[in-house]
C-alpha cells in the first residue's frame, strides 16, 4: 500500500515554469497510458542505470512518496511504486519526472543514438533538458515538432523503435518542449487541418486575420455543402460498380446459392440515405464471395474435404443472411412523393379552380363570357377526364402489383420452408462429419503410435481431444523419449486454440519427423517446408533475434532438471491476436539427451512491436 506524504516534503511539485519537465507527461506527446509505460520502464531499468541516473530518480522517490513498510521507499519494486510514482508525475512532481525521464533515456540508448544523429544532420543540436534545474531549454512549435518526428519514423525503415518513442527522444535529446498549450483537436485526425489549426492558434490575438473568421466559418459550410453532394455522387457510382463487379466476378457462386444481387439505380437520389449502408453491406458480401470462392468446389481428397466442408457450410451461411439484408435494404420504400406534385393533377387542380371561380358569377354572367373562354374551360374538362381515367389505370396497375407482391411473399414462405429442410440435412450431415472425424482421430493415435513403435491396444478408444492441455499431455505420453515439456512463466497451455488436433499432429512431428532429422545429421533439411507439407497451415521459424531475445528473457528462455534452454526456434500456425485461430509452440533441440525441450505453448510470444 503505497501513500503519498506530505506537500512540504514533495520538491518541485506544481512549478509554474512554461518548460517544466513535468508538463511532458500533460500534454499531447504523451497520452496516459504511454506515460505509466515510461515510469514503468524507468522504475524497472533503476539497477542497471548509471550511478548518477539512478541516483537522480531514487532520491526524487524517497522524498515525494511513501510505502508501507519502508523507511526508504526507494527501496520498494516497481510494483509498489507504480501508483505513487505515476500520481506524482502526472501532478506535476518536476523532480521525479526528471529522474524517469533520466532513466527512460539510458534505457533507450539506440533510440538516442539514431535520433541525435538524425537531428545533428538538421543542424540541431543534442542539448537535452535541464535536469538540475528540471525544466526544458526552450518551447518547439507543434508543427516542426511532429515533422521532426515524422520524418524520424520514416528514416527507421526497419521499424525499430515506437512512434511514442520517438516523439518523447525527439523534444528529449533537443532539450525542446513540444508546445503544451493546444486547442482541443479530439477527434481530428488529418495531419492537414491540424496543420491548419496549429498556424491559426500560433497567431498573436491583435493579429487582422482574427476579423475574417466569420467569412472563413461561412466559406468552409459552403465547401462542406458542395462536397457532400459530391461525395454523395462518388459513393452513387461506386455503388454501382461495386455491384455490377460481384454480379460479374461472382456470377459462378452467385447462381449456384441461386442468388441475383440487385444493381444499384445510378442517380437514385432519393435513396441516398442508404448508400453508406449499402457500400458496407456490399463491401462484406464481396468479402464474403472472395473466402466462398475456392472452398466451394469439392476438394481433392477425403482429408481436405472435411477440413473444407464446415468452412463451406459456415460461408454459405453468411452469404445468404447478407443477400437477405440486401434485399430487405432495396426493397425499402423511396422518400414519397406528394401527389399534389404530378403534373396531371396540377392540370386537374387548376381545371377544377378555374370551374369554380368560373361558375361563382352565376348564369346572370354567363353572357359574359366570351368564346375563347368557353373554349378553353372545354379543353380543361377534357383533360380533367383524361387525367381521371389514367389514374383509373395507375390504380389497376397498384392492385396488380400488390397481388403480384402477396404472390412473391408467398414464394418467400416456401423457399424459407425448403432452407430450413436443407439446413437440417446439412446438420445431419455435420453430425455424421464428427462421427467420420472421430474415425479419423482413431486412425491418427494408431499411426503416431507406430511411428513411435508401439502397439495400439485392441481395446482402445478414439482419443477425444478437447483442448491444447489434451494434445500436450497426449504428445508427451506417446513419446516420453523425445519430448520434454518444461513450459515457463508466460506459457498458456490454456490457451482456446480451436484445433487441438492438429496441435498433437504438430507435436508428433518433432517427435518423428524432426527428431530423426536432428538424430541423423545430414543435408540441412528445410524444416518449414517439411512442416507445411505434414501439418497444412503451419510454419517453423528457428530464430529469433538477439535484441528481442534480450529484452524480453523470461518468453525466451525456460528450465528443466536445472539445465536453461533458449527458446529461438518454434512452430506455429496463424498470423492474428484471435487465440482460437493462432498458436505458438517454442522449443529447444538437447543434442546430449536427444530430446525436444518445449518451453512455451500460447498465442505469440512477446516482441517488439507486440
Amino acid at each position: 500500500m503505497t501513500n503519498t506524504i506530505d506537500e512540504s516534503r514533495k520538491s518541485g511539485r506544481w512549478t509554474t515554469r512554461d518548460t517544466s519537465l513535468s508538463l511532458i507527461f500533460n500534454s499531447f506527446v504523451i497520452d496516459p497510458d504511454y506515460g505509466g509505460d515510461i515510469i514503468d520502464r524507468a522504475l524497472e531499468y533503476r539497477e542497471e542505470a548509471s550511478d548518477s541516473a539512478r541516483g537522480i530518480l531514487n532520491s526524487a522517490i524517497k522524498d515525494s512518496v511513501e510505502v508501507a513498510g519502508f523507511r526508504d521507499s526507494s527501496k520498494a519494486v516497481t510494483d509498489q511504486l507504480r501508483n505513487s510514482v505515476t500520481l506524482e508525475v502526472f501532478s506535476g512532481n518536476d523532480r521525479l519526472a526528471a529522474g524517469v525521464l533520466r532513466v527512460w533515456e539510458e534505457s533507450q540508448e539506440e533510440l538516442r543514438d539514431f535520433v541525435a544523429e538524425y537531428l545533428k544532420n538538421e543542424g540541431i543540436p543534442a542539448e537535452g533538458p535541464n535536469i538540475r534545474n528540471r525544466e526544458f531549454n526552450s518551447i518547439w512549435p507543434r508543427r516542426e515538432w511532429r515533422r521532426q518526428r515524422d520524418e524520424i519514423v520514416d528514416a527507421d525503415s526497419d521499424g525499430r523503435f515506437d512512434e511514442n518513442d520517438i516523439g518523447l527522444m525527439v523534444c528529449y535529446v533537443s532539450g525542446r518542449l513540444a508546445d503544451p498549450n493546444r486547442v482541443e483537436t479530439a477527434g481530428i485526425d488529418s495531419e492537414l487541418i491540424l496543420a491548419f489549426i496549429d498556424d491559426l492558434d500560433e497567431l498573436p490575438p491583435d493579429s487582422h486575420d482574427w476579423e475574417y473568421i466569420d467569412p472563413l466559418i461561412n466559406a468552409l459550410t459552403q465547401m462542406d455543402e458542395d462536397k457532400a453532394i459530391q461525395r454523395n455522387l462518388t459513393q452513387d457510382l461506386a455503388l454501382r460498380e461495386a455491384t455490377d463487379d460481384v454480379n460479374l466476378d461472382f456470377v459462378n457462386e452467385l447462381s449456384y446459392l441461386g442468388l441475383r444481387i440487385d444493381p444499384w439505380g445510378l442517380g437514385n437520389q432519393k435513396r441516398k440515405h442508404i448508400i453508406p449502408e449499402a457500400l458496407v453491406l456490399i463491401e462484406e458480401l464481396k468479402s464474403a464471395l472472395e473466402v466462398y470462392s475456392p472452398i466451394r468446389p469439392q476438394a481433392d481428397t477425403r482429408t481436405e474435404e472435411m477440413e473444407r466442408a464446415p468452412r463451406r457450410f459456415e460461408c454459405e451461411s453468411t452469404i445468404l443472411s447478407l443477400a437477405e439484408r440486401w434485399h430487405e435494404l432495396m426493397a425499402a420504400p423511396e422518400v414519397a412523393e406528394e401527389l399534389n406534385d404530378s403534373p396531371g393533377m396540377k392540370a386537374e387542380d387548376d381545371s377544377t379552380l378555374f370551374i369554380k371561380a368560373f361558375t361563382e358569377h352565376g348564369d346572370s354572367e354567363a353572357n359574359y363570357v366570351s368564346d375563347a373562354v368557353a373554349s378553353e374551360l372545354d379543353s380543361l374538362r377534357q383533360a380533367s377526364g383524361s387525367l381521371r381515367s389514367e389514374n383509373d389505370q395507375l390504380r389497376k396497375v397498384s392492385e396488380s402489383l400488390s397481388s403480384e407482391n402477396d404472390r412473391l411473399i408467398q414464394d418467400r414462405v416456401h423457399l424459407r420452408a425448403d432452407l430450413n429442410a436443407l439446413n437440417d440435412q446439412i446438420a445431419q450431415l455435420r453430425r455424421e462429419l464428427v462421427q467420420s472425424q472421430e474415425m479419423q482421430e482413431h486412425w491418427r493415435r494408431g499411426y503416431v503410435l507406430a511411428s513411435a513403435g508401439q502397439a495400439r491396444p485392441e481395446s482402445e478408444e478414439p482419443v477425444q481431444l478437447s483442448n491444447v492441455d489434451d494434445a500436450l499431455e497426449l504428445a508427451e505420453k506417446s513419446f516420453p523419449d523425445r519430448i520434454r515439456l518444461a513450459l515457463n512463466s508466460k506459457s498458456n497451455s490454456n490457451t482456446p486454440f480451436q484445433r487441438p488436433d492438429e496441435v498433437f499432429d504438430a507435436l508428433a512431428w518433432l517427435a518423428t519427423e524432426y527428431h530423426r532429422l536432428r538424430t541423423n545429421p545430414g543435408d540441412a533439411p528445410n524444416f518449414d517446408m517439411l512442416i507445411k507439407a505434414a501439418c497444412p497451415g503451419w510454419s517453423y521459424k528457428a530464430k529469433q533475434t538477439e535484441v528481442t531475445k534480450d529484452q524480453y528473457t523470461e518468453w525466451y528462455t525456460t528450465t528443466l532438471d536445472g539445465k536453461s534452454y533458449g527458446l529461438d526456434a518454434h512452430i506455429g500456425k496463424g498470423t492474428s491476436f484471435d487465440p482460437h485461430q493462432t498458436i505458438r509452440i517454442a522449443f529447444d533441440w538437447d543434442d546430449e539427451l536427444k530430446q525436444v525441450i518445449v518451453g512455451f505453448v500460447g498465442r505469440h510470444q512477446k516482441n517488439r512491436n507486440s
